[in-house]
């Protein structure tokens, strides 16, 4: 956000000048690898695969990109700015140190394509007692992907296995629309 803005950009004085990486990699890094993983060390950061990056990253690589996070990271903490993942995480933490303090039974989550680890987490924790049945009930369209990469929800405390189901009608596209745009991505290949 903007408050963060000014953070990241003294961070990203810190960008050793033998790797050739753009301000866009350390954003991306940052957004792909690190925050989405919760990642605050460089232990963490070296054992954290990196696969579908497009750019490898050698030990002594990630070594040298990794002040620019780190900074960023104080920066953050000592102006008291959370992004939403880190404040998600935060919450997460509280209502862990209090226990079951929230009054919800079962949580309903709808567009859940876009959704974080972060937030799938913390919508484990809101739900008493833990692993309840039946106790939260997720919609989501993996075709209208925007933002995130897939969430594999059994990392996030959530069970799924032998309980899902994909929904196979569609009750929000009219029959003519579902037509024509068939017919429009016919011969294409979808990949998951």
């Amino acid at each position: 956000g903007k408050r963060s803005k000014p953070l990241w950009d003294t961070s990203i004085t810190l960008t050793p000048n033998e790797l050739s990486l753009d301000e866009t990699f350390y954003r991306e890094e940052w957004e792909r690898i690190i925050q989405p993983n919760g990642i605050t060390s460089f232990a963490e950061y070296m054992k954290t695969s990196r696969v579908g990056r497009g750019i490898r990253l050698s030990r002594k690589d990630r070594k040298l990109v990794w002040p620019v996070f780190e900074d960023y990271r104080l920066l953050l903490n000592e102006n008291n700015i959370r992004e939403a993942d880190d404040a998600m995480r935060d919450a997460g933490t509280l209502i862990r140190g209090k226990g079951n303090v929230l009054p919800y039974r079962a949580v309903i989550v709808d567009e859940a394509q876009d959704m974080s680890k972060q937030a799938f987490e913390l919508i484990r924790e809101m739900v008493s007692g833990g692993q309840q049945k039946n106790d939260i009930f997720i919609v989501g369209d993996a075709h209208q992907r925007i933002y995130r990469h897939k969430i594999v929800l059994g990392r996030c405390g959530i069970n799924i296995k032998g309980r899902s189901k994909k929904l196979k009608i569609n009750y929000r596209t009219t029959e003519e629309n579902r037509r024509w745009a068939t017919c429009l991505l016919e011969g294409l290949v979808y990949k998951r």
